[in-house]
């Protein structure tokens, strides 16, 4: 099996929907279905995850047996002068996946794709993981603290 990173394509979005349901993420699946067709998602994928589709893998280069083990849902910068922030919305990782680097690969990877810094809100039940990639959390009632609500600001320049 190989696992990889790569721009989710449309056929990705109802893959992807269910992922971040999964996940028991408030997501509007259209608008993830739209972001998924504009390429602001990322998605890790498992190639040939079964026998017969490895082989039909090895005889044809085509994205049809990919399995979907993670996605990244991007918000992406406005146009201006300077580079912007690009937001992640979502990210999740499959149940069965989770401790594998998964999450930090997809978050490591919308970093390389963005010119400007990258900005994830999250609970605080997963700071250690934002942490651990090198975002820069307040604490809360700070500036990192987004008012209003139960999540955390980070910023990964």
């Amino acid at each position: 099996m190989t696992q990889v990173v790569r721009v989710a394509t449309g056929d990705d979005a109802d893959d992807v929907v269910r992922l971040l349901d999964a996940a028991m993420l408030s997501v509007d699946r259209t608008r993830v279905r739209r972001r998924a067709a504009t390429g602001c998602v990322l998605v890790a994928v498992v190639r040939g995850h079964n026998r017969a589709e490895r082989r039909a893998a090895a005889d044809a280069d085509t994205t049809r047996d990919d399995r979907v083990v993670g996605a990244c849902v991007l918000v992406g910068p406005d146009p201006g002068p300077k580079p912007a922030p690009t937001e992640i919305e979502h990210v999740a990782v499959h149940r069965s996946r989770r401790g594998r680097g998964i999450g930090t690969t997809l978050v490591d990877d919308a970093a390389t794709r963005t010119d400007g810094p990258l900005v994830a809100r999250f609970r605080p039940g997963v700071r250690p993981f934002y942490e651990s990639l090198g975002f820069a959390i307040d604490a809360p009632g700070g500036g990192g603290f987004d008012s209003g609500s139960d999540r955390l600001r980070g910023t990964l320049r």
